[in-house]
């Protein structure tokens, strides 16, 4: 990872993303997050290819497992992530960067929003990411839904 931007939601460029966003606030009905049965794969189809649904996993210590990578990021990144924890990837600066976000996540209970570079079966991509956490008791977050679309493309030398 070359270069990551924390920015804040209004900054979202991608409008997938600012949809999905918007359906999570939605979803919250007053409480900090929604849960993930409040969330249906039918009115955020038009993302489910960008998403991956990430389980917080708090015993023996805590770790962070994808339960599903979406379609689209297995494409672009060349692997998938489904069934791997977070800090089973091999040790670097994206393994480093997803590890603190999700902990981010689950401390702060509130999204966190994102444009980064990455590099991935020799193309270069800028990408926007949305990572939004759920909770099946409203105060603990149990799952993380992230949202990740690249706004741009190019080939590495």
């Amino acid at each position: 990872m070359n270069q990551v931007l924390e920015i804040a939601a209004d900054g979202l460029t991608q409008r997938a993303i600012r949809n999905v966003y918007q359906y999570w606030l939605d979803k919250r009905r007053g409480r900090p997050m929604p849960a993930r049965a409040d969330i249906d794969a039918l009115d955020v189809g038009y993302a489910l290819g960008n998403i991956s649904l990430v389980d917080v996993v708090r015993e023996p210590r805590l770790r962070f497992r994808f339960r599903l990578d979406g379609s689209n990021l297995v494409a672009l990144t060349g692997f998938d992530l489904t069934n791997t924890f977070a800090d089973e990837f091999e040790p670097g600066p994206y393994r480093d960067f997803m590890l603190e976000v999700y902990r981010r996540i689950v401390a702060g209970r509130a999204p966190l929003f994102f444009r980064h570079q990455e590099q991935w079966q020799y193309s270069g991509m800028q990408m926007e990411s949305a990572t939004l956490p759920l909770s099946s008791d409203g105060e603990n977050v149990d799952m993380i839904m992230d949202v990740v679309f690249p706004t741009e493309i190019h080939p590495v030398p």
